[in-house]
């Protein structure tokens, strides 16, 4: 299977993703949900205007995700995955938030109320490079074509 179908089974099987921004020079790790656009470029996600990570993003848009299918168990050791993606986010605003809004409700349809609130924005994520990590320590870098 190639990598970007891995990482597309990946994110696939994945509800979930840590997201990693930075205040103060210090990092600061948010869990949340997730939609990924299918040629894997955007990520796509939903956040409260009065929360830290809201903040941390409007003063520095760089971010990273974490995505991983582990089940805390000592067979994670040789048989999980994982990707860190690095890249920039931006609110979106007009026809790009009606289609991430739909994305994001195709996967997670019981967060409607929370991504179609007035005191919500959601966000793209702009992958700028994949670490995939499979077999405890078999890392490959993919970087999505634009």
């Amino acid at each position: 299977m190639s990598l970007k179908k891995r990482i597309q089974s990946l994110l696939d099987s994945q509800k979930l993703a840590v997201l990693a921004t930075k205040r103060d020079g210090s990092p600061y790790n948010n869990l949340m949900a997730f939609a990924a656009s299918s040629d894997l470029t955007c990520f796509y996600f939903v956040t409260n205007r009065s929360t830290r990570k809201f903040k941390n993003l409007s003063e520095d848009d760089r971010a990273s995700l974490l995505v991983d299918d582990r089940e805390n168990t000592s067979s994670d050791f040789h048989r999980a995955c994982a990707v860190t993606v690095l890249g920039r986010t931006h609110p979106l605003e007009g026809e790009t938030l009606s289609v991430a809004k739909k994305l994001l409700l195709i996967r997670h349809p019981y967060l409607k109320n929370f991504v179609d609130a007035p005191t919500c924005q959601v966000f793209c994520f702009e992958v700028e490079v994949y670490y995939f990590v499979e077999a405890f320590g078999n890392v490959s870098e993919y970087r999505p074509e634009p």
